[in-house]
């Protein structure tokens, strides 16, 4: 049969998502346009250069994969275990109830 031994761990499942809509997201500051006549470029244009920002997304393959390394995770930190029935061992009584060995001495003689 198979348990975990930490079973509780899997409450750690849903952390991911958590993050993802809790916090707020990373923004990458990036140069979009470089070129060396930038200024009268934005004199034409009647435009002002500002900074900005970009919120990198991925695709649905990175989220399927990441969702799959996570569960991977998870599930070897709450360390899988196959418990099997106990293994009997059974022992004449005999030799369990003299307390003593059943063998032959030669110098004390049969017991």
């Amino acid at each position: 049969m198979l348990t975990f031994a930490y079973s509780w761990l899997w409450l750690l499942l849903p952390l991911p998502w958590l993050i993802y809509r809790l916090a707020p997201p990373h923004r990458e500051t990036r140069q979009g346009l470089v070129v060396p006549f930038l200024d009268r470029l934005a004199q034409e244009t009647g435009q002002q250069p500002a900074e900005g920002a970009v919120v990198m997304r991925g695709g649905w393959l990175r989220k399927i994969s990441l969702v799959i390394f996570w569960s991977g995770i998870v599930c070897a930190l709450a360390r899988p275990q196959i418990i099997e029935p106990p293994i009997t061992k059974n022992v004449p009584v005999r030799y369990v109830a003299r307390g003593r060995p059943l063998r032959f001495d030669g110098d004390a003689g049969f017991y």
